[in-house]
């Protein structure tokens, strides 16, 4: 099984640039306005607290964000 990650990387390689329909770019907006404001809403959840410990033990600090990380730097590849 083809991880998700490698899924849409792989997709968004081959992403031609092709015009969108009014329908679509109004769905991708739409979905990306839930996944930043679901995002922003969760950041003081104690599960997006060990998220974020979770990936900082993972990568380590570096010099990326993450999103509604409150400052918090991960490096940008695992250890």
């Amino acid at each position: 099984m083809v991880p998700a990650s490698l899924r849409i990387a792989s997709f968004a390689a081959r992403f031609s640039g092709m015009p969108l329909s009014g329908g679509q770019r109004h769905t991708a907006y739409r979905a990306f306005l839930d996944t930043f404001s679901v995002a922003i809403a969760a950041q003081k959840e104690e599960a997006a607290r060990i998220a974020r410990n979770h990936l900082k033990e993972v990568t380590g600090i570096g010099k990326a964000s993450t999103w509604a990380s409150e400052g918090q730097r991960v490096a940008s590849r695992r250890r």
